[in-house]
C-alpha cells in the first residue's frame, strides 16, 4: 500500500542497482568501447524509466484517491496500470528463452541483446507519451471500467436495500406498537364501559316491561 515507505526503499535499491551494474560494466567491458557505451546508455535508460514509473504510480494514486474513488480502489487501479506497463516492457525478454535451445552461444547472446533493445524501445515510446497517455493505459482502463461498472451498480443496489430493510424494521416496530395500543384500548373498553352498557340494557328492559 502507499505511504508505507516502500517507495523510499525502492529508490535506494534502484540507486544500488545502478551503481553495482555500472561497476560491472566498467570492470568486464573495454572502457569507452562501442558495446560498453551501449550498455551504459541502456543501464541509464532503464533506471530512468523505472524512476519515471515510480513517479507515475505516485501521481496516479494521488489523482484517483482525490476523486470519487476511495484509497483502496485507487491503489487497485494504480497497481493494475503499472503492472500492464511492466508486462508490456518485459514481453520481448519473456520470449527470448526459446533461443536458449540454440547450441551456439553467440546466437543466444544476439537474441538476448536484441530482446533487450526492443524492451528499451518500448520504454522510450511509453516515456515519450508521459506514461498516462500510452495506449496500454487506455486499454487497461477500459477493461477495468467494463469489469467494475456493474459491480458498482450492485453496490448501490445493496446500499438501497439496506436502507429499505432499516425502514421496514422501523415500520414493523411502529405497527407492533399500534397493535399493542389498540389491544390496550380494547381492554379498557371492556373493563370500564361494558358494566355501564349492561346497566343501560337492564333499564331499557325494565321500561319495556312497565309499558
Amino acid at each position: 500500500m502507499p505511504n508505507d515507505g516502500f517507495r523510499d526503499r525502492l529508490n535506494v535499491e534502484l540507486h544500488l542497482f545502478k551503481v553495482g551494474h555500472q561497476e560491472t560494466l566498467d570492470t568486464e567491458l573495454t572502457h569507452l568501447s562501442p558495446f560498453h557505451n551501449l550498455c551504459v546508455l541502456a543501464l541509464a535508460e532503464s533506471v530512468a524509466w523505472v524512476d519515471s514509473l515510480v513517479k507515475f504510480v505516485d501521481d496516479t494514486y494521488n489523482e484517483y484517491s482525490r476523486s470519487r474513488y476511495g484509497t483502496k480502489k485507487a491503489w487497485s487501479i494504480t497497481t493494475r496500470l503499472a503492472k500492464s506497463l511492466i508486462e508490456k516492457v518485459a514481453s520481448p525478454r519473456n520470449s527470448v528463452h526459446n533461443s536458449f535451445k540454440i547450441k551456439r552461444p553467440s546466437q543466444v547472446s544476439k537474441a538476448i541483446t536484441y530482446a533487450s533493445l526492443r524492451s528499451l524501445d518500448l520504454m522510450v515510446i511509453i516515456t515519450h507519451v508521459n506514461f498516462k497517455n500510452s495506449p496500454i493505459i487506455t486499454a487497461e482502463l477500459s477493461k477495468y471500467l467494463a469489469l467494475n461498472t456493474n459491480y458498482e451498480a450492485v453496490e448501490q443496489v445493496q446500499k438501497k436495500l439496506l436502507i429499505i430493510d432499516s425502514d421496514n424494521a422501523t415500520m414493523r416496530k411502529e405497527v407492533k406498537s399500534a397493535v399493542s395500543a389498540a389491544n390496550t384500548a380494547d381492554n379498557k373498553w371492556d373493563s370500564s364501559l361494558k358494566p355501564q352498557l349492561e346497566d343501560l340494557k337492564k333499564r331499557l328492559r325494565s321500561l319495556e316491561s312497565r309499558a
